[in-house]
């Protein structure tokens, strides 16, 4: 029985190792592609583009994502433009402002198969933000130094190995929209 494959499109080599992990049934092909991101449209609005400009310079049929981090208080923010917050203020300063406040990490997976361009799964953590920055880190996703799940009392990149293993292919935001998005794909599109 040979696995179904999916075309996943992202520079974040962190994203690419999550996805992987979490679609361990599947073979995920990994396209590292620069693709634009028009902050100024909806979060859906910007997975749709992207998964059409995907499907254009891979020629395949392909899943991208977008996630942002919300911050109960403030609207849309940091949003769509969570990069650019963490590049501008680091964690510290994002902290310094954040901490304590209520928040939740949004996911959305789009796909294309050059007929159909669809929002393929949508999920939420929700949590808070810690006050302090967690010394120990994890690769291309930092806010997870500073991410406290419901239900836990430490951010993210500080759960011991079972509790980080759980949370990533099974609990997270990420997790539960591409197990969404991939039986969507292979259960109605293909």
């Amino acid at each position: 029985m040979s696995l179904k494959t999916i075309f996943f499109v992202t520079t974040n080599k962190g994203k690419a190792r999550e996805v992987k992990a979490i679609l361990k049934g599947f073979r995920v092909v990994v396209k590292s592609v620069e693709l634009h991101e028009a902050k100024h449209l909806t979060h859906e609005q910007l997975v749709k583009r992207k998964a059409r400009d995907a499907f254009k310079a891979v020629g395949k049929p392909v899943f991208v994502e977008d996630t942002g981090l919300f911050v109960e208080g403030f609207k849309e923010y940091p949003g769509l433009r969570s990069r650019e917050v963490y590049e501008k203020l680091g964690l510290e300063g994002f902290v310094k402002k954040c901490g304590g406040r209520k928040a939740f990490f949004r996911t959305v997976v789009g796909y294309c198969n050059g007929k159909k361009t669809v929002i393929a799964g949508k999920a939420i953590c929700r949590g808070r933000i810690s006050k302090r920055v967690e010394k120990k880190a994890f690769g291309g996703l930092p806010y997870l130094r500073v991410f406290i799940p419901e239900g836990h009392g430490v951010p993210v990149a500080a759960f011991g190995k079972k509790d980080f293993d759980l949370f990533f292919t099974k609990l997270n935001h990420r997790a539960k929209a591409f197990r969404k998005a991939a039986d969507l794909i292979f259960n109605k599109f293909q």
